[in-house]
């Protein structure tokens, strides 16, 4: 059995929605639904949370590491916060896509560049 589908188990037998599931592990209820649909990456910090938050007692760390690791993207490594040149918020995923947003994209690079230390940014609108 997959993660996400096990993950999407487990949820419907506390009879949960996507919803209070979110507010249970700080995630959004689409990446939630992207897990439970097998087109997000699981990493095992993430799995170990929800053992944690569902009382599974590692059940989903295992199958994490069971399963196979998704070609062309490595599982997060551990990092020190000194090896990191930007905090990542726990409740967000680190890793996010954006398509027809080149030139958006530079100017937040190019703002980042230049104002070190946290930050958050939000882009709205259609794509062009």
């Amino acid at each position: 059995m997959l993660i996400g589908e096990r993950i999407r188990t487990l949820r419907l037998e506390r009879c949960w929605s996507l919803s209070q599931m979110s507010e249970q592990i700080h995630y959004s209820r689409s990446y939630l639904s992207r897990i439970e649909n097998g087109t997000r990456f699981v990493s095992l910090e993430l799995a170990e949370l929800f053992d944690q938050i569902m009382g599974t007692q590692g059940e989903l760390a295992e199958l994490v590491a069971a399963e196979p690791q998704p070609q062309g993207r490595k599982e997060p490594q551990a990092q020190t916060p000194s090896a990191r040149t930007r905090p990542v918020p726990a409740e967000l995923p680190a890793i996010g896509e954006m398509w027809g947003r080149d030139s958006e994209l530079a100017r937040v690079e190019a703002l980042i560049t230049r104002h070190p230390g946290p930050a958050v940014v939000a882009v709205d609108g259609r794509a062009e």
